[in-house]
This record gives C-alpha cells, sequence and structure tokens, in this order.
C-alpha cells in the first residue's frame, strides 16, 4: 500500500490527521470523537486501532478533546515534548492519559517509530507548548506546521527537503479586521503566538517551492474569518509570482473544517 494521508477535521472545531501505510498509521492529534473517527478511518480501510502511534502538537482543546477517550480504548503510545508529557498529566480533561502512554521526544531531535522518524520542531502559539512535526515516513518526507504565529526559521529549511506540506492558512486579513470579533480577540490572533494568516502562509510555500513539493495541505481554516476559496487563491496568486501553478506543478488542497478529507496518496 502506498502511503497515504488524511485529515478526520482541520479546524477550532477539532483536529485530526492520519498517514498510513501497510507497515504503520500515525494519528496527529485527537480532536474528533471515537465515533466519527471510526467512521472517518472505516472509508479509508483502517480502524482505530490499527492507529500505532500519535502525536501531539500542542494542548489546546480543540487538539486533544478526545485525546483521553482514546488513550482509554486503545492504549496506544503518545509521543510529544516533555512539556507537553508533564502537562497531559495533570489536565483533567484527558483523565485517562497517564505515564504509561506518554512517549516524551525532544524538540529538533529525531525519534524512529518502524519505519518512521519525526522531529517536533517549536513554532510560537499561546499553549503550554506547541509544536510542529518534521516527519519521514517511508521516504516520504512531511512537514506539518499548525497553530503558529509565525513561521519558525528552522521551518525553511526543513521544507526545502520535504515533498508535501500541512500548514496552517488560518485568517484573511481583511475578513478579520472587519470582522465581530472583539479587538482583544484580533489581537491574539494576528500576534506571534497566534494564527498564521492567507498571506504568510502563501509567501512561506512561495519561498520554500521547489521541483520535488507534491502536495500542500492548507489547514485550520478560520470559519469566521476565511474560506477555503479564499485561502487557495492567496496561495495560487503567491505561487503564480513564480511560474507555478497548481494541478499542474503541485497539488494544492485547503481542508475541511468539519468532516474527512479525500484519501489523499502522497
Amino acid at each position: 500500500m502506498p502511503v497515504r494521508f488524511l485529515s478526520l477535521s482541520s479546524g477550532s472545531s477539532g483536529n485530526c490527521y492520519v498517514i498510513f501505510n501497510e507497515q504503520c498509521a500515525v494519528m496527529i492529534d485527537a480532536g474528533v470523537s471515537l465515533r466519527r473517527m471510526k467512521n472517518s478511518l472505516s472509508a479509508a480501510g483502517i480502524a482505530p486501532d490499527d492507529i500505532d502511534i500519535v502525536l501531539i502538537t500542542h494542548d489546546h482543546y480543540d487538539h486533544i478533546r478526545h485525546l483521553g477517550k482514546f488513550a482509554g480504548h486503545y492504549g496506544k503510545p503518545i509521543y510529544t515534548t516533555p512539556t507537553l508529557c508533564r502537562a497531559l498529566v495533570f489536565d483533567s480533561r484527558v483523565k485517562e492519559v497517564d505515564n504509561a502512554f506518554l512517549r516524551p521526544c525532544e524538540c529538533m531531535s529525531c525519534t524512529s517509530y518502524e519505519g518512521f522518524t519525526f522531529m517536533p520542531v517549536p513554532v510560537g502559539h499561546d499553549a503550554t507548548e506547541t509544536v510542529g512535526y518534521f516527519m519521514d515516513f517511508y521516504g516520504e518526507k512531511i512537514l506539518l506546521l499548525t497553530d503558529l504565529g509565525r513561521i519558525p526559521p528552522e521551518a525553511y529549511g526543513l521544507a526545502r527537503q520535504c515533498s508535501h506540506i500541512i500548514i496552517e492558512s488560518n485568517y484573511d486579513f481583511d475578513m478579520l479586521l472587519t470582522g465581530p470579533y472583539t479587538h482583544e480577540l484580533k489581537a491574539r490572533i494576528m500576534c506571534e503566538k497566534g494564527h498564521l494568516s492567507n498571506d504568510d502562509c502563501a509567501n512561506f510555500i512561495r519561498g520554500v517551492y521547489h521541483k520535488g513539493l507534491k502536495h500542500v495541505f492548507l489547514c485550520h481554516l478560520s470559519e469566521q474569518n476565511n474560506t477555503p476559496k479564499t485561502a487557495y487563491e492567496c496561495t495560487k496568486a503567491a505561487l503564480a509570482g513564480i511560474g507555478v501553478v497548481p494541478g499542474r506543478d503541485l497539488m494544492l488542497y485547503p481542508l475541511p473544517r468539519r468532516e474527512a478529507s479525500a484519501l489523499i496518496e502522497l
């Protein structure tokens, strides 16, 4: 089986991604219910018990809401940073998670499981600690960056090694400024520990584009301050400036907020 990618949900209502092949299945974050997880995975030909390990990006509720139930039902190892491991042990929202499940992994240090190697990449966000992941999944190199106010310097070199990038494109600047959010919430979203705008996402993809880049997945789109078309067109326009055309030179996908994406072969 080739390497495949599935987004179960992407946004403030819940986040969960799965990368798998015949040898291994990895879940990143656990923000969807077990019932929804079962249904989405079943449609992709796997089951929750087929998940081998879980990676956690941070401890905001939309990323860990169902981590406790998943751990209690399936008992799979959960990898994240030492700081987040300590936070999860004392987090009453995921009371089923204890040290028996947790596997600390250091930022910017590689950890291997079967044929899968991954490295947490620190990013700025207003959680206890937040990381993205640089992953080598049986030869397919993938970078995931979500819930970050700014692109960290380390991400540029890592992205240029990758064939697949999953990156936050949270908000359109004008929609946010003219929208109904309070001044304080707008400031929080736009700050260095907030979320990544369409423009910042697009400029990053333009800056790291190389001929080996096959897929860009736009994740964690705001329901109030963005649309899939707006996010797509922003990155498409940035790529056009260097002569790159989605659909010809790479595939560009805005991920759905409240339902599973199509199953994508990487």
